[in-house]
C-alpha cells in the first residue's frame, strides 16, 4: 500500500514576475530546486494522480527538510502560479550512501490540474525552471512494456541489445524503455533504429553533475530506483503490464511460448507476478556441433547470440526473494523495485504471487565466483524452441544496421576471421565509436 503521508495543503499565490521562469514541454533532465543555498534536491518528472502530484526526485540524504514546495502553473493565462507544501519520500535503496532516490508529493491546490510544476526550498533571484506534468491516459494501448535500467558506462554491447529487443519481442514485449546515462555511438544508433520502428523511447537519463557515481559513489547504480518508477508511472494507462528485467535477463515461459499465454495460466486475482532466477554462465564454453546443427552454430555465432551460445546454465534456482524478476500490472503499483513490488495498491486484486519454476524462469546471463563446479552445471535447452525465429530475426535486423558494425572483441566478430584481421576490425569499430 502506498505510504500514508499526512499532507497540511497551504496554499500561497506567488507572483512570479520577477523571476525568470523557463521550462520545456519535453524536458529530460535533472533540475535544481529552486534555493539561496547549496542545492540538496533534485527533480526529473511529475505525473498527475488524482488529487496530487508525484515527482520523481533525488534528494541529499542527511538535508531532507519539511520546507520543500511544489510551485503549480496553469494554462489558464490568469491563473496565478500556487505554491504548496510537498512532503518527501526516500524510496529504499537499503545504501546509505550521500543521495537516494525519492517521491516529492503535493496535493493540488484546486480541481484543475497544472500543466508544469517546479521544486522550491527558499524563493531567491534564481530562475525557476519546471517540468511538464504527465497526465495518466484511461486507454491501454499495449500489454507489455519492458523498463530496462540505466545504460552506463559509454554501453557499447551492440549484439546483446540487438539480441535483448528481439527476444523479448518474440516473448510478447511491444514496447521498451531505455535510461541513458551512457552510451557508444553504435548502440544509439541501434537505438534510433527501433525508434523509427515504434518500438523503444529512451530517456536522458544525465545525472546532476554534483552526483558523484564513482570514487566515491554517492548514489546506487545510477539512480536506478529513480529510473524504474519514471518508468512505472509513464507506463500507467498506457501499458497492461510492465517487466522489470536487465540487460542480461529474460523471463522465458517454460510450458508456454510467449508471456500472453503463460499470464492467461495464472491465477488473475494477483497483479504482481515474481519469477525466480538461474544463472546461465558466460564463462562456461559455448554449445558446439554436439548440441546445435552445422548452420545454426555459424548463425548464432555470426550474429554473436548470447542465449543460443550459453545454454548450460547453473543447477541452483535462486529461492523467493532472491534476484527474481517481476511482470506487474502498472494500475496496482505505487512504487517498484528492481527485484520486487515495494508498495502496491490495498485491493484484493493487487497482491504479490509467485510463478513455479516449471513455468518460467528468469534467464540470467553472466559470469558467477560460485560454490558450484563445472559439474555443477545442466544443458537447458529451452531457448531453442524460440531459435529459428530469433535467427531470422537477428538476420533481418543486422541486414538493415548494415552500417553499424559489431563491437568489443573478436567474440562479436566474424567467427572465421583470424587475429591479425580481427585487431584491425577492432581498431576501425573503436574509431567509429569516437567519431
Amino acid at each position: 500500500m502506498e505510504p500514508d503521508l499526512k499532507f497540511t495543503l497551504v496554499t500561497t499565490e506567488l507572483d512570479v514576475r520577477n523571476f525568470k521562469v523557463s521550462g520545456s514541454e519535453t524536458s529530460e533532465q535533472w533540475i535544481e530546486a529552486v534555493t539561496t543555498k547549496d542545492p540538496t534536491i533534485f527533480y526529473f518528472s511529475a505525473f498527475w494522480k488524482f488529487d496530487r502530484i508525484l515527482i520523481i526526485s533525488i534528494v541529499e540524504r542527511s538535508k531532507v527538510t519539511n520546507e520543500t514546495r511544489c510551485l503549480f502553473f496553469y494554462r489558464n493565462g490568469s491563473a496565478i502560479p500556487q505554491l504548496t507544501q510537498g512532503e518527501i519520500y526516500l524510496l529504499p535503496d537499503f545504501k546509505d550512501l550521500r543521495f537516494t532516490s525519492s517521491f516529492v508529493r503535493c496535493k493540488l491546490p484546486v480541481k484543475e490540474v497544472p500543466y508544469a510544476v517546479a521544486l522550491v526550498q527558499e524563493l531567491s533571484s534564481h530562475s525557476i525552471r519546471y517540468i511538464p506534468i504527465i497526465k495518466q491516459n484511461n486507454q491501454i494501448i499495449r500489454n507489455f512494456t519492458v523498463c530496462v535500467s540505466p545504460l552506463f558506462n559509454n554501453f557499447n554491447r551492440r549484439s546483446e541489445i540487438v539480441e535483448m529487443i528481439e527476444l523479448n519481442r518474440i516473448l510478447g514485449a511491444q514496447y521498451f524503455f531505455f535510461y541513458n546515462y551512457s552510451i557508444s555511438n553504435g548502440v544509439n544508433l541501434i537505438l534510433n533504429h527501433y525508434k523509427d520502428l515504434g518500438l523503444v523511447e529512451t530517456i536522458s537519463w544525465h545525472l546532476p553533475a554534483k552526483i558523484k557515481t564513482r570514487n566515491p559513489e554517492e548514489i546506487n547504480y545510477f539512480a536506478q530506483f529513480a529510473a524504474i518508477n519514471d518508468c512505472l508511472y509513464r507506463n500507467k494507462g498506457v501499458s497492461q503490464y510492465v517487466v522489470y528485467q536487465d540487460m542480461d535477463e529474460f523471463i522465458i515461459p517454460r510450458k508456454y511460448h510467449n508471456w500472453n499465454d503463460l499470464m492467461a495460466s495464472l491465477p488473475r486475482n494477483y497483479s504482481i507476478y515474481l519469477v525466480r532466477s538461474t544463472i546461465f554462465r558466460r564463462d562456461w564454453p559455448d554449445l558446439d556441433e554436439t548440441y546445435l546443427t552445422k548452420d545454426d552454430l555459424i548463425s548464432a555465432k555470426k550474429y554473436n547470440s548470447l542465449t543460443i551460445l550459453k545454454q548450460f546454465r547453473e543447477t541452483r534456482i535462486f529461492p523467493k526473494k532472491q534476484r527474481t524478476k517481476y511482470i506487474a500490472k502498472t494500475v496496482c503499483v505505487d512504487i517498484a523495485d528492481i527485484h520486487y513490488v515495494w508498495s502496491h495498491r490495498n485491493e484484493t486484486y493487487c497482491g504479490h504471487y509467485y510463478v513455479n519454476e516449471s513455468l518460467a524462469l528468469v534467464h540470467h546471463y553472466r559470469d558467477e565466483i560460485s560454490y558450484l563446479t563445472l559439474k555443477d552445471k545442466i544443458w537447458d535447452s529451452r531457448i531453442n524452441d524460440y531459435k529459428s525465429k530469433l535467427l531470422d530475426s537477428l538476420n533481418k535486423t543486422w541486414t538493415i544496421l548494415k552500417n553499424v558494425p559489431f563491437a568489443g572483441s573478436c567474440s562479436h566478430m566474424d567467427w572465421t576471421l583470424n587475429s591479425s584481421s580481427c585487431i584491425i576490425l577492432i581498431f576501425f569499430v573503436c574509431l567509429f565509436d569516437f567519431l
